[in-house]
Order: C-alpha cells, then sequence, then structure tokens
C-alpha cells in the first residue's frame, strides 16, 4: 500500500492501474520460453519450418495470458537469442531465485560453523524432499564459509537476545524497556530476535520492548517507538523511505502519523 501527501485514496488508484493496465510479463513462461535453443541458422531456417512451428507453440501456450501483438512481439525479438548453458566439471549450484532461498542461503550459510544450525536432523532424513533439503543446507554452508559470510556485518545490537542462527546486517537495534518490566522479569534483557531470521538496513529504538520470531525478513525499519514492536513467526517485512532524512520529531514509526512517509510491505 502506498501513501503521498495529497490523498490516500492515491493507493487505490495505483492498485488499479496496475492490475488493469500493467502487463504480467513473466521472465520464465514468457521471455525464457521464447529463446531458441538450437543454432540460429536452423532455429531461423524457413524451409523446414522450425521456427514457425514452434512460434505457434508458444503462442499456443500462452494464448489469452497477454495480448497478442505482445506475445507476437516478445517471440519474434527473444528467438533471435540463443540459449547457451556452461557446465562447470565439479561445480555445484545453489539458487537464490526466491525469499525462502535467500534466507536458507543466508541463515545456514553464516553458521558453517554451527553444525546444530539446522532444519532437518541427519537421522531424520528419510525422503527425497528431505534429502534435497540436507543437500541445499550443505552446499549454502560451503558457499557461506568460502565467501567468509558473517552473521553479524555492520550492526550495533543492544539489550536484545538473539538466536545464533539469526543474520543482522547494516542494521542499529537498541530496545529498552521501564526498570519495573525488567525487574519482573529478573532479566534486562527486553528484546528478542528468533531463529533463522534476517534483519537488514534496520536502525530502530524500541522503548517498550521488540519480539522479532522466527523465520523472518525484515528490512528497512527505522525510527523511534514508543510501543513495543512485535513481528510474528513467517512475516516478511519492508518499509520503503519515500522521504530522505529522519523524521525530527521523533514520532512513532508504527503509526498512521508518519505512513504517508513511507512504504510498508508484507508477506
Amino acid at each position: 500500500v502506498m501513501y503521498n501527501n495529497d490523498k490516500k485514496e492515491n493507493k487505490d488508484d495505483l492498485v488499479n492501474f496496475a492490475k488493469n493496465r500493467a502487463l504480467r510479463v513473466e521472465l520464465y513462461s514468457h521471455l525464457m520460453l521464447a529463446i531458441s535453443t538450437k543454432t540460429h541458422e536452423s532455429t531461423k531456417s524457413s524451409e523446414n519450418g522450425n521456427d514457425s512451428k514452434r512460434r505457434e507453440e508458444f503462442m499456443k501456450l500462452h494464448y489469452g495470458e497477454l495480448p497478442t501483438k505482445t506475445l507476437e512481439t516478445i517471440y519474434d525479438t527473444m528467438s533471435l537469442y540463443e540459449l547457451n548453458v556452461c557446465a562447470v566439471p565439479g561445480g555445484q549450484f545453489v539458487h537464490l531465485g526466491t525469499t525462502r532461498e535467500l534466507m536458507d542461503f543466508l541463515t545456514y550459510g553464516t553458521s558453517y560453523d554451527n553444525p546444530n544450525i539446522t532444519s532437518i536432523n541427519e537421522e531424520d532424513t528419510k525422503n527425497c524432499e528431505d534429502i534435497a533439503k540436507r543437500m541445499m543446507e550443505k552446499r549454502c554452508r560451503k558457499f557461506g564459509k568460502q565467501n567468509h559470510l558473517v552473521r553479524r556485518s555492520c550492526s550495533f545490537v543492544s539489550n536484545i537476545d538473539v538466536h545464533p542462527s539469526a543474520v543482522i546486517m547494516n542494521s542499529v537495534l537498541v530496545c529498552m524497556n521501564s526498570e519495573e518490566e525488567s525487574t519482573k522479569h529478573n532479566s534486562i534483557r527486553s528484546g528478542n530476535i528468533g531463529k533463522y531470521s534476517i534483519l537488514e538496513h534496520t536502525n530502530l529504538v524500541a522503548q517498550n520492548g521488540l519480539d522479532i520470531g522466527s523465520d523472518c525478513l525484515v528490512s528497512g525499519l527505522r525510527g523511534y517507538s514508543k510501543d513495543k514492536i512485535t513481528v510474528p513467526d513467517g512475516m516478511c517485512l519492508q518499509v520503503v523511505p519515500l522521504k530522505c532524512g529522519w523524521n525530527k520529531d521523533n514520532e512513532n514509526i508504527i503509526s498512521d502519523d508518519v505512513a504517508n512517509d513511507y512504504v510498508y510491505m508484507y508477506l
């Protein structure tokens, strides 16, 4: 949801425009499938009809997804290029195409020295899915060690319990709590970051506690909060500023008062 300084109603206009006007062009299904997989000469040959047949199959496969003219333009442009794959002998491959894959790469890749941080134990590996997951974790650990990935990078954390598997990058996190609350819980720690969570580009002062669950990705959260901040398990939260600089009045960032200065994206 996007807000600006003029009208909050404009967010509906933006959503409607995206739904009704923007083209749903996908990388794999539209662009990649249009690329030729043979030499340009044989693909473009008019004698055997290879290209016309392949073009017809492409149009039939994606019928109704995009305007016909758009599909024709995509195919005619992309089919001029040939897909080439280079296989490195003895090489290993880690795919970072989704948020889940990126989070796994960082949490396991930075835990190459801690075999206890894993989603599945070796002895519990029973089916193909578990085996594939375990192999992926091993590759991430190997890549992480080779690339010197670390769990803390350019970060400062105060008064927060952080799980050993959590990753914090380019962030300042300060958590405060009242003396009464600290005494009641018999602990000076008033913040918590759960396992397999990632925080990046975050500069936050939480007045009354911070609780980040497990498997969370928090990016760009910044400012001062008078209330306790809670991010439930499995949430992806990204905050993008629409204005440069900081809020001079130290207003609560988690409020409608400053909603016109930020884009909040939740998943």
